[in-house]
């Protein structure tokens, strides 16, 4: 769907732009999504903003109605900054659920709509970059490589609070083809790319799922490959207990992780056969993971919706 089409599905209060003099042809669009990030939005940001760049960027900050005080820090860095910050003040009411859980799906494709660069970067505002040139040496590669649709680079996690069930994901160091990328074979840490902006209307499957990188990061894979830049600092991710995905239980993540796999194939169904077929087999086998940790810890519920997904 176009962003017309978009915001006349989801939106049902009006989002607020705060003021600014931000260059209208960046070269580099920056999104930033904040929510209940407090503690850790001003790192993140000062990483953004010591970026040493020949080009114009723009930073988005999608602010989804947080209340443990983002709204002020961000206010005060789109004022002290009105050059770089496009700030995007969310009303609750346009939040998208999944599985009843509400998520902060409208504020990453509103930002996502609203990226005017030929190029676009994401750093949530929990997680910070460590590299000054990190944009710079990105786009220097994908200016002069076109058959590459984004370049990568490591990260490290940053533990704030022990935390159960926690999935340890971990990022190639090489680079990546279109057709293990369309399969999810290997795909980086969302933190650590920087993408061409081809993808000019969002799937509506793309708003149904929580794991929003994961099937953005198979779209890419339509358009070109990944290339792994080894000679980039890590950036920074943080795990807490805040965190969207960090914080759910094991067995909410294998069905959330099951709903991605279906609508993938829903995706795939009428476009590219063999990713069907690929992301249809991967749905069987999550579901039976889900459906035996249902039954080891008798959870009827996730049993059910295991059964369900598993026979489609």
């Amino acid at each position: 769907m176009d962003y017309k089409k978009f915001k006349a599905k989801f939106q049902k209060a009006q989002v607020k732009e705060f003021p600014n003099q931000v260059n209208e042809t960046p070269l580099v669009s920056i999104i930033v999504l904040a929510y209940q990030h407090a503690e850790f939005i001003s790192k993140c940001l000062d990483g953004i903003l010591n970026q040493k760049t020949n080009f114009p960027l723009e930073i988005i900050i999608g602010e989804d109605a947080s209340t443990d005080g983002t709204l002020e820090i961000v206010k005060r860095y789109a004022r002290n900054n009105p050059d770089k910050i496009r700030l995007f003040l969310h009303n609750p009411l346009n939040k998208i659920k999944v599985l009843k859980e509400t998520t902060g799906n409208f504020n990453a494709a509103y930002c996502y709509f609203q990226s005017r660069g030929r190029y676009i970067a994401i750093c949530e505002g929990d997680d910070y970059w460590n590299d000054d040139y990190k944009l710079q040496k990105q786009v220097d590669f994908l200016e002069t490589n076109p058959g590459f649709i984004l370049s990568f680079h490591s990260y490290q996690n940053k533990y704030y609070k022990p935390l159960p069930q926690d999935i340890k994901y971990l990022q190639p160091d090489n680079d990546i083809d279109r057709k293990d990328l369309i399969l999810l074979k290997e795909h980086p840490l969302l933190l650590t790319t920087c993408f061409r902006n081809e993808m000019k209307q969002i799937p509506r499957e793309l708003l149904e799922v929580l794991n929003l990188d994961t099937f953005l990061f198979s779209i890419l894979g339509e358009f070109g490959k990944a290339h792994y830049q080894k000679e980039l600092r890590p950036a920074i991710s943080r795990k807490h207990t805040g965190g969207i995905w960090s914080s759910k239980l094991r067995i909410k993540q294998l069905a959330l992780k099951l709903h991605t796999l279906k609508k993938l194939e829903s995706y795939y169904k009428n476009r590219n056969k063999k990713a069907y077929i690929h992301f249809k087999e991967k749905r069987r086998f999550q579901a039976k993971m889900l459906i035996r940790k249902a039954i080891k810890q008798a959870n009827r519920k996730a049993l059910i919706f295991g059964i369900k997904n598993y026979l489609g």
